[in-house]
């Protein structure tokens, strides 16, 4: 959990507690992280939009690069996200 919008190692102790592993917590819906002790509204919608990103395989994103006339728009905007921060 740590390393998500938000969550360092207290929040993401909480979390893991209140939900008991980080499958059922990636899981959970907004309203439901945000009965955790110190996660409002804003941090819950921020987790919750990290967890639900699509994450794409290396060798898609290696190949996105290598035929760049070929991508579509999303998948160029979600590339140079991962790769450019």
């Amino acid at each position: 959990m740590q390393g998500l919008p938000g969550v360092g190692h207290e929040r993401a102790s909480r979390i893991l507690a209140a939900f008991g592993s980080v499958e059922t917590a990636s899981s959970a819906s907004s309203s439901e992280l945000q009965f955790v002790n110190s996660i409002g509204k804003t941090g819950a919608d921020k987790i919750k939009w990290a967890v639900s990103e699509r994450v794409l395989p290396y060798s898609s994103l290696c190949d996105a690069q290598a035929n760049r006339s070929q991508v579509n728009p999303e998948f160029d905007l979600t590339y140079k996200r991962i790769i450019m921060g």
